[in-house]
């Protein structure tokens, strides 16, 4: 059968635009559909490793502003009616739960055969419902990044069942949250590190689409049909992807462009990981456009673009995070300075040691020095008859800094 659209991630734009969420989000829920009907059917492989289709995306917006779960369920809904769904995990998520439900197969194959490889769909419009603040403690972030690069054989070692061995594995991530989850809920410093740094984030402040009520409603059902189709067809493809010469050429641009960025802070994992990233892209967009399963030129150069305009919104979120966990960390210290009224410079120290290190607590200190929070000077200690620096809370109003 052949495909009824020339291309499946404008055919799906298409469908999607009198639904108010940012066309940022439309595009990677579209890229989340295919990486969810090929997941692990495809690879490109360059002998020493092989580089898969799966995505670890989480759509990221203020609460209320970009209606993110709705854009998750259109194309969930999608996926949902492919020929043979994938195994989709959306409870919480501790090891022993993930590797059960991956240890149990992808779900039913074709020729009625159930699929034994080790593959799933994390799903969650509300993250926070799958990855909760014991995720860290229980060692879920490490067994992720272990399984984003689908490794063919993977053990674990259990307490109560011994080595568990998962074979074939392949997981995608397909999600929502807010900048306040990511913040309060991930472990701290993670920003641009281990598990973040394999994920696609999707930031948008707002959405600029106004549709009017009466177009709401409308959905063209036969583009529905098709998209719905042309994913099934996707679905079948098996095997290599090869990139053409053109295509290993504009990689090599793409490389060394992004050697030559300036980057926010944070993000220097990210730009490690962001070539094999742009792969994984560009194989996708070779895919929506038909059963070659070659990478050409223009498939790279759209990848990198779209990667490009996801990066703005992925350096204002870090910025946003970051600047905003500074402001928590000053109001931190002050209120613990106000409960004493005046602080010696090595008592604050032993009482901070478990959040900040010495530089750290400089740098809050600092920041509530020149924003009048507090007052710093010097005194004779009378015990050691030597001056030590001291820490007086200002009864003068103050704002958390935010930069």
């Amino acid at each position: 059968m052949s495909r009824k659209l020339k291309d499946w991630i404008k055919g799906y734009l298409e469908y999607t635009e009198n639904q108010e969420s940012p066309t940022l989000f439309h595009l990677w829920s579209a890229i989340a559909a295919l990486s969810a009907a090929t997941l692990r059917n495809v690879w490109l492989d360059f002998r020493l490793f092989k580089v898969f289709t799966n995505f670890y995306i989480i759509l990221v917006a203020p609460p209320g502003r970009c209606k993110k779960s709705t854009s998750l369920q259109i194309s969930h809904s999608l996926i949902n009616q492919l020929p043979f769904p994938p195994n989709t995990l959306s409870q919480k998520i501790t090891p022993q739960a993930l590797i059960s439900a991956l240890s149990r197969g992808g779900g039913q194959g074709p020729g009625g055969f159930k699929d034994m490889r080790a593959t799933g769909l994390i799903y969650a419009s509300e993250l926070g419902s799958c990855l909760d603040a014991t995720a860290e403690r229980l060692g879920v972030y490490i067994l992720l990044c272990d399984l984003y690069d689908c490794p063919d054989l993977w053990s674990y070692e259990t307490v109560g069942r011994g080595k568990e061995v998962l074979r074939e594995t392949g997981l995608n991530i397909y999600g929502g949250t807010t900048p306040r989850w990511i913040r309060t809920s991930m472990p701290s410093g993670v920003v641009g590190e281990g598990f973040a740094a394999r994920v696609v984030f999707v930031y948008q402040e707002d959405t600029s689409r106004v549709v009017p009520l009466s177009k709401l409603a409308e959905v063209d059902r036969e583009l529905e049909k098709d998209l719905i189709a042309d994913l099934a067809e996707v679905q079948k493809l098996k095997g290599t992807m090869k990139l053409s010469e053109g295509a290993y050429e504009a990689y090599e641009l793409v490389v060394k462009g992004i050697k030559e960025q300036s980057l926010a802070e944070g993000m220097m994992e990210y730009s490690a990981r962001r070539p094999m990233l742009t792969l994984r892209t560009a194989a996708l967009i070779s895919i929506s456009r038909g059963d070659s399963l070659v990478v050409d030129t223009e498939d790279v150069v759209i990848a990198d673009g779209y990667l490009v305009e996801t990066e703005r919104g992925l350096a204002e979120l870090y910025r946003l995070i970051q600047t905003t966990q500074r402001g928590d960390d000053s109001a931190y210290v002050l209120r613990h300075i106000a409960a004493k009224g005046e602080l010696t410079r090595t008592a604050l120290m032993r009482d901070m040691s478990h959040r900040f290190s010495g530089k750290e607590l400089d740098v809050v200190i600092g920041t509530l020095e020149a924003s009048g929070g507090i007052q710093v000077f010097r005194k004779i200690n009378p015990s050691t008859n030597r001056y030590t620096t001291v820490y007086k809370f200002s009864e003068e109003p103050f704002n958390p800094p935010q930069t």
